[in-house]
């Protein structure tokens, strides 16, 4: 709680991420090895920063998903994805926590913890290499107005996304 507490006090003083498709890839990855190296490791301390370290990728994670979510989608469609949003929210930790627990009755629960931490990672891994267009999303900043996202497209090409909505 602790890392994912100051993670975000320090997010919100900030402008979100120019890279931010290399930036969830990252902190997608870091969770899941957070995760499976805290099923291993026997000290507390080791522990607790293992969390820290979970917290803090979670937060990073969370925060560019949502930033953009409410860049890139439509005005007129952001309150349906927002709503498909919340069903994965709120039906898929308790489809993992129902996964975790099988799993743990079977081969314990080190041994499930280890599992779910790397097939976070996998799956982290495998869309930065089977998504290469969310590996290449970045951000352009401007003023206070949402910026559009620009894509890069191989050697050096990009293609802009204007931000939806009505035109100032």
């Amino acid at each position: 709680a602790l890392g994912a507490f100051v993670t975000a006090l320090y997010l919100t003083w900030r402008e979100p991420p120019r890279a931010q498709g290399k930036l969830v890839l990252a902190s997608v990855a870091v969770y899941g090895l957070a995760i499976a190296a805290f099923a291993v490791v026997d000290s507390f301390a080791l522990g607790l920063l293992l969390l820290a370290i979970y917290g803090v990728s979670d937060t990073v994670s969370m925060v560019i998903r949502n930033v953009v979510r409410q860049e890139v989608t439509p005005d007129e469609l952001r309150g349906r994805m927002i709503s498909v949003n919340m069903i994965f929210f709120i039906g898929g930790p308790q489809l993992g926590e129902l996964e975790a627990g099988l799993l743990a009755r079977f081969v314990g629960v080190r041994a499930s913890v280890l599992w779910g931490g790397l097939a976070c990672t996998i799956v982290a891994l495998a869309y930065a290499i089977r998504a290469p267009w969310l590996r290449r999303h970045v951000r352009i900043p401007t003023g206070p107005a949402p910026a559009p996202s620009l894509i890069e497209k191989g050697e050096g090409k990009k293609e802009e996304r204007a931000p939806s909505g009505p035109a100032a």
